[in-house]
């Protein structure tokens, strides 16, 4: 005889019990036993699929991932390979595992997932899923542009958002003012406009995404007129030390005649040497160091209307050449003094200059802190016509080198 537990167990769980058996003697006799069953929960699966659903860019994103069996109330979840876009974290929420955040980055990206039962961590699954985050829509965020004035500098970006960089900017149809063009790579709007009046053109702007986002949005661009203005442009034709220089300035607008003059430059030295006529044209001979400044230039019309401009100005290095050679004739016993002076090239002079042939061996050598002036001074002892030359050398790049040739002669 045997006695059979049948039926389908609803909980996990270990179950004592103790089973009693009687027989139909007479007397009858009866027997019992305990025994323990142990059910074990069903097999732990993760029931979400791969892929999960796409995200985008900037915008908040959760999902759950589910599974069945095991003991529901203990399981834990862990992200144990691979990575989630930037601004998103997997969370473990016991009945599931979240993915949740705003993604900052557009791709698609792979991990792996793994839920175990604390009761039975015998029991455990683990699953690879695929996210792809989208890029966000591709928006031209600038609302409109300002206002500009005729020959007065005009610089705007057109802004946009979305997408997947880098951007590619053109006008689709119309047309900008004239003197304003559109880079293609940054969407700066710049240049200086030369026609009042108000222009109406449309702005495209295509993503480098797969597929490709691209967006169109219209605009207006207003220049109002100016009585006087500035075109020529800056900066300047580089001046060289030493050369004479012109250059014509041009204006437009306004009531013709026009009178020009130099307002401000760059403090020091600068560009000492050139003069503005009241026609507006710059000249001169600089003698002076090399370097860039600035000068500030203003017209006025013939109704006393006035525009300015501040211009770049390069001053290159000039020819390396002597200037003035002042080396008297001298007398024994007596004291002597002499000068040579050097200009243009880039300062300061290389010192010690070098000293070649019959000098004088009682005058010395004093150089000035720029090396561009040499004193010779002292009592010479020995009368006699001493020819010498001497080597000198500038701290430009490419460097100037220069010899000249001396005499100096002593009377007894």
């Amino acid at each position: 005889m045997s006695g059979q537990i049948i039926g389908v167990p609803e909980a996990a769980g270990t179950y004592a019990f103790t089973v009693e058996v009687t027989d139909s003697g007479d007397p009858v006799q009866t027997a019992s036993h305990e025994f323990t069953v142990i059910i074990y929960p069903p097999d732990l699966k993760i029931t979400t699929v791969s892929p999960l659903p796409d995200g985008t860019v900037g915008e908040t994103y959760a999902q759950d991932i589910h599974a069945r069996g095991g003991s529901a109330d203990t399981w834990t979840w862990s992200m144990i390979s691979g990575v989630l876009p930037e601004g998103m974290e997997f969370l473990d929420f016991a009945e599931a595992g979240r993915v949740q955040g705003t993604p900052g980055e557009a791709g698609t990206f792979n991990f792996t997932v793994k839920v175990t039962d604390l009761l039975y961590p015998e029991l455990s699954d683990s699953q690879t899923f695929s996210l792809s985050i989208n890029p966000a829509e591709l928006v031209i965020t600038t609302a409109t542009f300002p206002q500009g004035d005729q020959g007065v500098a005009y610089n705007q970006t057109v802004s946009v958002s979305g997408g997947t960089p880098p951007y590619v900017y053109s006008i689709y149809s119309g047309a900008l003012p004239s003197g304003l063009s559109l880079n293609s790579s940054t969407g700066v709007i710049s240049g200086t406009p030369t026609v009042a009046g108000t222009t109406n053109f449309n702005v495209q702007v295509t993503d480098h995404g797969d597929p490709q986002q691209a967006v169109l949005k219209s605009f207006s661009i207003t220049i109002l007129s100016a009585s006087v203005y500035i075109t020529t442009g800056s900066p300047l034709p580089d001046c060289k030390a030493g050369t004479d220089y012109s250059v014509q300035l041009q204006a437009d607008g306004g009531e013709p005649p026009y009178t020009w003059a130099i307002t401000e430059r760059s403090p020091g030295w600068f560009a000492e040497g050139l003069f503005l006529s009241a026609d507006g044209v710059l000249s001169g001979n600089i003698n002076a160091q090399p370097g860039t400044g600035q000068l500030t230039i203003q017209v006025m019309d013939l109704a006393e209307n006035t525009a300015a401009k501040t211009f770049d100005l390069t001053i290159t290095a000039g020819d390396l050449e002597l200037f003035w050679p002042n080396l008297p004739d001298g007398q024994t016993f007596t004291d002597y003094s002499g000068m040579i002076i050097y200009r243009y090239g880039t300062g300061p002079l290389q010192t010690p200059w070098t000293i070649t042939g019959d000098f004088p061996q009682d005058l010395t050598i004093e150089y000035s802190s720029d090396g561009y002036q040499m004193e010779l001074s002292g009592q010479p002892i020995e009368g006699g016509t001493y020819n010498f030359s001497i080597t000198v050398e500038d701290s430009g790049d490419p460097q100037q080198t220069r010899t000249d040739s001396f005499s100096i002669t002593i009377n007894p």
